[in-house]
This record gives C-alpha cells, structure tokens and sequence, in this order.
C-alpha cells in the first residue's frame, strides 16, 4: 500500500468512531428518500479512490446496477466505506472489486466482491456488531467501526448485509434492499 492510500484510508476510520455517535439518530429520520442510480454513485465513489490515491479504474467492475429509493449521502457512505476497506487491506496482487446485483422480488440483491484480505469465517457476524468495537479486536483485521455504520444504514433502509469469505478469493459483501420504501 502506498504511504498516501494508508494515510488516507486510516484518517478516513479514525473519524469514524465520532462520526458514529450522532449518525445513528440521523438514521431514524424518514425523510429525504430520493430515487438513487447506484450505477452514478458507485462511478462517482471509483473516480474519488482513482484521484485521491493515484491508482488505475481498472481495480474496480460495475455491472449493470438498480435504481433505488433510498438516502443519497447514507447510500454513497455504505458504498465507500465497503470499498475503501477493500483497499486498506488489499494484498499484493493488484484490486480487484466487481459489484453487481440481482432483482430478487421484493429485494435488490447487490454483491461487492474483492480480491483483499479475508475476513476469518469466526468473525462474520461480529465485524457488524457494537460489541466488537468496544472489545477492540485485534484478531480480524478487516473489522472497523465503518462496517458497523454500514449496517446500520442498511438496516434504517429495510435492508441488510452479510459477508462470505475465503483466504484465496478474498470477501463478498451481499446487500439486501427493498425496491420500494416505506
């Protein structure tokens, strides 16, 4: 990782942990739904990484994704904060992150899948959870305080998030979001 990207990416969760306190009551709020094209926000999310830290497009695929109702700022933080960890805790083969969805009936199914380190199959369910933050582990190095917002943010939305890894591949994220909102 080069000195700008982990100075970057390491401000970027150390700000998170403040940042948490307040945006939980934010979450609650109903208002400002918008129709969202995740396929704009997730190009404007890949331009950000591409001019703030230098590196090539290629390290990220969008396939074709839905439109969405849901909160524009919570929605581009859920997305960037997934792959910004991508790359703080890439290896050394070159990024490679391909997110795409499936219409699922009455849910968007939306997978985010990166060549970085693994998530250990032990801590899936805890990398989520208030509790491993105040724990501090150490052991899962992908557990950050950003992952716990996301799921928040997903469950404010009628939604969810999971995660499936291996030491080989690296980790899929799944997303589930309604089509409509309440």
């Amino acid at each position: 990782m080069m000195k700008n990207e982990s100075k970057f990416l390491c401000k970027n969760q150390s700000t998170a942990a403040n940042f948490n306190l307040n945006y939980s009551k934010y979450l609650l709020i109903k208002k400002d739904y918008s129709q969202i094209n995740l396929n704009v926000v997730l190009k404007s999310i890949k331009d950000e990484f591409v001019c703030l830290l230098g590196i090539s497009e290629d390290f990220m695929q969008i396939n074709r994704l839905p439109i969405i109702m849901a909160k524009q700022k919570q929605i581009h933080h859920l997305f960037k904060t997934i792959i910004g960890n991508a790359l703080k805790f890439k290896g050394e083969e070159p990024l490679n992150i391909i997110i795409s969805a499936e219409d699922q009936e009455t849910m968007w199914e939306i997978k985010i899948k990166d060549n970085a380190i693994a998530v250990e199959d032990i801590y899936h369910k805890s990398i989520f959870e208030e509790a491993n933050y105040l724990k501090r582990n150490v052991h899962c190095k992908r557990a950050e305080i950003g992952l716990l917002i996301c799921r928040k943010i997903l469950e404010a939305h009628g939604g969810t998030i999971t995660i499936q890894s291996n030491p080989v591949n690296g980790c899929e994220f799944t997303i589930w979001l309604p089509k409509t909102q309440f």
